[in-house]
C-alpha cells in the first residue's frame, strides 16, 4: 500500500484577549445551529457538568414565507406580513394580492397565533386547498405545506430565518437574470426545483444526527451551509467499548452537488463505522469503497476519524487531507497533526493516525475548512491563527466555543457571506 506523510503544526501561543461584548449578540440572524448532546433547548451553565441545548447562535425566530410553486414565477418569494390577521384575494386591499381572476376579492385568511398559522378560506368561489385537500375548517399550516388558491395560485409555507430567505430570493432572482426557467421547467413540468431544494434540504438535515448524551462530557456542533444544502457531513457515534467516535467530512465544492456526496458518504460510512481496528482504519475502508465502486463519479473529499476513549483518557485519530484538529487547554490552543490523501482519489492507500493523552477539562475541535478559509473585505483569511485565539477566548469567557466562533467570525467578516460550508464539532472532557 501506499503510505502518505503526514504534517505537524505546533504554533506559538498568542495573548488572549476577550473584547468585551464579543460573546453577545450582533442582533443578525443565520442559519447557524449549535447542538448538544440532550434535553433540547436549555440553556448553557458553565457550572453543570454536561452543556446540553440547540440554540439559534441568534435569538431572531424563524419566519413564515410563501414561495410559489410553478408557473412563470415558480421561485417567487412572498413575505407574509408580521400582523395577526393577514388577508390574500384578488382585491388590492388584500395584505396579499394576486393578479388571478380565478381567485375571489377576498380568497382567504391566515392567523398568526402566538407560533402557530391558521389558515382558512373565506368562502371563496373556487375554494382553497392546504396538501391537496380542500379547506373546510381552520387549519395549522406546518413547514412545507401546499397552499393553493383557487385552481391556479400554488404556493408552499415554509419556515426560515433570515439567511435562508435571502438564499431563495437569490435563487429566484438569478432564475431570472439568467433565463433559467426553461430549465426549472424541463427538471420538473409543474415548476418545482424549488420544492425540490427545500425537500433535500429537510433531507440532509435528518441524516446530520444529534449527538449523543455522555456524562461528563460537552459535545457542540455548528453546522452552517453555504447554501440551502451543504457539502459536510458529521457523526458522534458511540462504539459498544464506551469510545466516542467523531467523523467530520468535506466534499469538494458545495451546493447541491456536494449534498448528494454527503448522501454518499453518509451511507458509506455507515458500513464501516464500527471498524474494530481505529481511525485509520475506517478511513481505509471508507476510501476502499469509493475508489472501488464509485470511480465514474469522480467523487473525493476530506475527512477525520477520531475515536476519545474517557476511561484511559487517550485520544486517537487518522486524517484524509482534512484541516488539523485543535486541542484547548487550560489557557493554551495548538493544531495538532494532519495528513493523508483526499478520500477516493485512489485504492490501496493507508492513513496515518495519532495518539494524544487528553486531560479533565481539554477541548478538542475539529472543523471543515470553511471555518479558516473566510475572507473578510480586505481579502484576508480567517486563518488558523485567528481560530484557536478564538477557541482560546471562548474557554476563558466560559462559553460555548462553536457559537463563540461563529459570533468571533460574523465580526471578521463583517456582513459578508462564508466562501464555502462550516462545520464545527467540539468535544470537552469535564470529568
Amino acid at each position: 500500500m501506499l503510505r502518505f506523510p503526514d504534517k505537524g503544526s505546533t504554533p506559538p501561543p498568542l495573548a488572549c484577549k476577550v473584547t468585551p461584548g464579543m460573546s453577545g449578540n450582533s442582533g443578525k440572524h443565520d442559519n447557524s445551529t449549535s447542538t448538544t448532546a440532550k434535553n433540547l433547548g436549555t440553556k448553557f451553565d458553565a457550572g453543570r457538568e454536561t452543556f446540553v441545548a440547540k440554540v439559534q447562535v441568534r435569538d431572531t425566530p424563524r419566519k413564515a414565507i410563501f414561495t410559489v410553486v410553478g408557473g412563470e414565477e415558480a421561485g417567487q418569494v412572498i413575505s407574509i406580513p408580521n400582523q395577526n390577521v393577514v388577508t390574500l384575494g384578488r382585491s388590492p386591499e388584500c395584505n396579499i394580492r394576486f393578479d388571478d381572476v380565478n381567485l375571489s376579492r377576498l380568497h382567504a385568511h391566515l392567523m398568526h397565533v402566538g407560533e402557530e398559522y391558521i389558515f382558512s378560506d373565506a368562502r371563496s368561489k373556487n375554494g382553497s386547498y392546504v396538501n391537496d385537500i380542500r379547506v373546510e375548517d381552520a387549519v395549522v399550516l406546518r413547514d412545507g405545506d401546499r397552499v393553493q388558491l383557487g385552481s391556479s395560485v400554488r404556493l408552499r409555507f415554509t419556515l426560515v430565518d433570515d439567511a435562508e430567505e435571502k438564499a431563495l430570493r437569490d435563487l429566484y432572482y438569478a432564475r431570472r437574470r439568467g433565463g433559467l426557467l426553461a430549465a426549472f421547467e424541463r427538471a420538473d413540468q409543474r415548476g418545482d426545483l424549488l420544492e425540490d431544494l427545500l425537500q433535500a434540504r429537510e433531507f440532509q438535515q435528518r441524516i446530520l444526527t444529534h449527538p449523543p448524551y455522555i456524562p461528563g462530557v460537552v459535545t457542540e456542533v455548528i453546522y452552517r451551509p453555504l447554501d440551502l444544502v451543504g457539502g459536510d457531513f458529521y457523526q458522534v457515534f458511540p462504539l459498544p467499548d464506551g469510545t466516542l467516535r467523531v467523523f467530520v467530512a468535506d466534499a469538494t465544492g458545495h451546493g447541491v452537488k456536494a449534498s448528494l456526496t454527503t448522501v454518499l458518504i453518509s451511507s458509506e460510512y455507515e458500513l464501516v463505522k464500527r471498524e474494530a481496528g481505529g481511525p485509520a482504519q475506517v478511513l481505509t475502508a471508507l476510501n476502499q469503497r469509493m475508489a472501488t465502486h464509485f470511480t465514474h463519479l469522480s467523487v473525493h473529499f476530506t475527512a477525520i476519524c477520531a475515536d476519545f476513549d474517557f476511561k484511559l483518557g487517550l485520544l486517537r485519530f487518522s486524517s484524509a487531507a482534512h484541516p488539523a484538529p485543535c486541542l484547548v487547554r487550560g489557557n493554551t490552543s495548538r493544531e495538532l497533526e494532519t495528513g493523508g490523501p483526499f478520500i477516493g482519489l485512489m485504492a490501496d492507500v493507508e492513513f496515518p493516525e495519532w495518539t494524544h493523552q487528553i486531560l479533565r477539562g481539554d477541548h478538542i475541535a475539529l472543523y471543515t475548512d470553511g471555518a479558516v478559509e473566510a475572507f473578510n473585505a480586505a481579502n484576508e483569511p480567517f486563518g488558523e491563527e485567528r481560530l484557536l485565539e478564538a477557541l482560546r477566548c471562548a474557554v476563558a469567557a466560559q462559553k460555548p466555543l462553536g457559537v463563540f466562533l461563529t459570533m468571533v467570525l460574523e465580526q471578521f467578516l463583517n456582513g459578508l457571506p462564508l466562501a464555502d460550508d462550516l462545520t464545527f464539532v467540539d468535544i470537552g472532557w469535564s470529568g
